[in-house]
Order: C-alpha cells, then structure tokens, then sequence
C-alpha cells in the first residue's frame, strides 16, 4: 500500500481530532474569526483542492451577506485591486505557501483595512503569518495527493461559514457520526476496482454533481488529473445536458454523485440516459434510496447516507481509491507526482 493509499485510509480518524477540537477548544478560534468578520462580505481565495473545498462554504453564506469564492491566481492578477475594502478575506492553503494565495495575502496586507483569515494545516507558514486568525486543519503529516487536507479542510471551512451565518460556534462543527461513515467507505479497499475496470479503455472522465456534492466533483476530477494523469472534468449536471452531453459515448467515463437530496432523482436519470449514449458510468449515490439496476455500462455503489450538505466529504473518498486503482491499471505509483509537486510554491 502507498503513502497516498495509507492516507486515504486515514482520513476518518483525522476528521474525528478536526472535528473535536473545533467543538472543544478550537471553538474561540472560530468565534474569533466571527468578531473580526462582523457583517463584512466575505471572499474566500484559494487554489487547487482548497479551492475545491470552498465553495460549499461559500454557498452556505450565500444569501446571508455578499460573498464569492476566487481562484487566487486570477485574482492576483484581475481583480484584487478592485475589492471591496471592507471585505473579509479567507485564505485558504493546506501548505500555506501556495504561491499565489501566499501573493495575494502579502498584497491584502499592505492595505490598512484589511483582515484575514487563514485556514491551513501549518500554524506558522506564510499565510498564516499574514493572518489575522488562523484556523488549523489539523490534518498531520500528508505524503503527495490532497486525501486528509481536503476533507479536514472541508469541515474547517464548513465550520466557519455556520459561526459567520449564526454569529455563535455552538453546533458549528459537522455531526460525530461523519468519520464513522468515513471510516466505513475508506475500509472497503476494492470500493473502486470495479469502476476502474470498466474505465479501463477510456480517454477522458468526466465528474458530475449538483449542489453541495459538486466540490467532490471538482476536487475528483482534480486529483484523477494528478494521480492517473488523465484528462477529467467536473461538471455540474443541468450544465452537462447544455452541449457536453454530445461528448457521451465509450470513449468518456463518467462518474456521478447522487447522493439523496433535492436533485437526486435528476442525477440517476442523467446517469441511465449516459449510459445508454455507451458512456461507462459509475453511479455513486447512499444507502437512503435503492439503487437502479446496475448494467454492463452502469455500476453502482452505495454509501452511508449524510446530510446532503456533508457529501462533499464522503463522495470524495470512493474517487481516491478509484484514482489509486486507475494510476496501478496505468503502470503509476498511486499518488506519485512527475511533473507537479505537493506544494506549488512558484507561479
């Protein structure tokens, strides 16, 4: 088993220590983080799967007070000159030296109104250094592919965006029972192995969601890039069927969140009517609902059913053990990077 895969198969315990810190003593850091936002809009910057794993965060205070999720290298570059002064910036960076969110802070602290959240897994890198607050994924040591500092990320700025929507921390972290699903995924070593024989043949993936389980489509699609370097994409799915519906055939795997919520009638109809175009499809939904009658080009798998709000974490697992199933098919050491590195430090 590789570092990657050892990671993947740690992710529920470190949930378990993110989440009860931040319902015990890391329950000041998250009211601190309140008091300097007040009722200031708030823009979360990142890149990568940190940025992947804010926009539920983003989506959660939508409608609250003015905010937006930014690539923090296009706002560097288009657009950090014309933000809104009062705005509060959340950075977000598992290393905390991503290049460009690292540019960003620097530019952002050289104004005198500004302030700045940091939430990264290191306490003393420079975004936090440039912070205001800082908020601690606790993720630990992680060997190559985002596993732990995605999901531990996830619930940290889930967190936050329920203590900036209530104006309290009580209640803010996600339920004690999200590692135990995590831990029950996560054991099933050969959860993908099936999906990824029948992937075996195809030139590009394609990763879709709706709602709040999109960020695990965007992260998947991420780390299937950089584990079995492939080409993927996330879409979401009323976008999938407005033209890149005619990229379905045998060629494009799919992959399909369907977790129980308000569209998940919707995503099993796009995934019987993919497959039915020839595009293999595996069909990731819980165990809330039968499943639809698997096919030789429709798999399915169930998985402990969450609140819809939490899927972004549980979703996201199954597509770790099918990227480190694809990366072997492929002659690839899982989670080994040739051309990239974990921590992009340069532009």
């Amino acid at each position: 088993m590789t570092p990657f895969e050892q990671d993947i198969g740690a992710q529920g315990s470190t949930l378990r220590g993110t989440i009860a810190h931040y319902a015990t003593s890391g329950a000041q850091d998250l009211m601190a983080a309140c008091r300097l936002a007040g009722e200031a809009p708030v823009a979360f910057v990142a890149m990568g799967s940190s940025l992947s794993a804010a926009y539920p965060a983003a989506a959660r205070l939508t409608g609250r007070r003015p905010t937006a999720v930014h690539e923090a290298g296009e706002l560097l570059h288009y657009g950090l000159d014309d933000l809104a002064p009062e705005t509060v910036v959340v950075l977000v960076s598992q290393s905390g030296r991503s290049a460009e969110t690292v540019a960003v802070g620097l530019r952002l602290r050289a104004r005198p109104d500004s302030r700045i959240i940091a939430v990264t897994n290191d306490p003393s890198s420079p975004v936090a250094v440039i912070a205001d607050v800082t908020l601690p994924i606790l993720a630990g040591e992680e060997a190559t592919v985002s596993t732990k500092t995605y999901l531990t990320t996830a619930v940290v700025l889930a967190s936050l965006a329920r203590t900036l929507a209530t104006g309290s921390a009580a209640d803010a972290v996600p339920r004690s029972y999200l590692p135990d699903a995590i831990d029950e995924i996560t054991a099933d070593l050969a959860i993908a192995d099936a999906a990824a024989a029948g992937f075996a043949a195809v030139t590009s993936l394609a990763v879709i969601a709706r709602g709040p389980a999109w960020a695990a489509a965007d992260y998947g699609a991420l780390i299937l890039q950089e584990t079995v370097a492939l080409a993927a994409q996330p879409f979401a799915g009323g976008s999938f069927r407005h033209g890149p519906m005619e990229i379905a055939g045998p060629a494009v795997g799919v992959v399909m969140l369907a977790p129980t919520g308000r569209s998940h009638e919707l995503s099993i109809g796009m995934a019987l009517e993919i497959a039915a175009f020839g595009s293999p499809v595996w069909l990731l939904m819980d165990d809330a609902t039968a499943p639809p009658p698997a096919t030789d080009r429709l798999r399915v798998t169930t998985l402990p059913a969450v609140d819809e709000a939490e899927t972004p974490l549980t979703m996201s697992v199954p597509i770790q053990r099918l990227a480190a199933a694809m990366a072997r098919a492929r002659g690839r050491v899982p989670g080994e990077l040739l051309r990239s590195q974990k921590v992009t430090d340069r532009e």
